[in-house]
């Protein structure tokens, strides 16, 4: 895929058809309308472009940006699932440190120190494991501005 916009040349010099007209409408009344292009499909309007389908809309591309010069100035899209497990694992940590935290009182927080101690060294080694899998969360596909 091409780093920059494909810009076609003006004027085109070899073959081609041109379909003017208030109106055109393309109907497959059995199977598909496919649209082919060597080098580029554009799809321009002033006001809007509508997709409307009963299943799925599939874009099957190695980059796909979401407004002009995504991938170089936007951010990468989050990948849902991934993030998810990522902090439900330190939210799981946070809780079991709030929930031993929350269950002391001041004569038995001298004894529970040192178990406190230990689930904040768990919790530090759940926190460092995170960052260091925040980067899975990115996608390598989507960019966004």
């Amino acid at each position: 895929m091409a780093s920059t916009p494909y810009i076609p040349n003006f004027p085109y010099l070899g073959n081609q058809v041109l379909i003017s007209s208030g109106r055109v409408t393309l109907h497959s009344k059995d199977d598909s309308v496919m649209f082919f292009g060597k080098k580029a499909i554009a799809l321009s309007s002033l006001g809007s472009i509508n997709f409307d389908v009963t299943d799925r809309v599939i874009i099957n591309s190695p980059k796909i940006e979401l407004g002009l010069g995504a991938e170089k100035l936007g951010e990468p899209l989050v990948l849902g699932n991934t993030n998810k497990l990522i902090m439900e694992r330190l939210l799981d940590a946070l809780t079991v440190l709030g929930d031993a935290l929350s269950q002391l009182n001041e004569t038995e927080l001298e004894v529970a120190v040192p178990e406190i101690v230990n689930t904040a060294t768990r919790l530090a080694q759940v926190a460092r494991s995170v960052r260091a899998d925040l980067v899975t969360t990115l996608s390598n596909v989507t960019y966004s501005i």
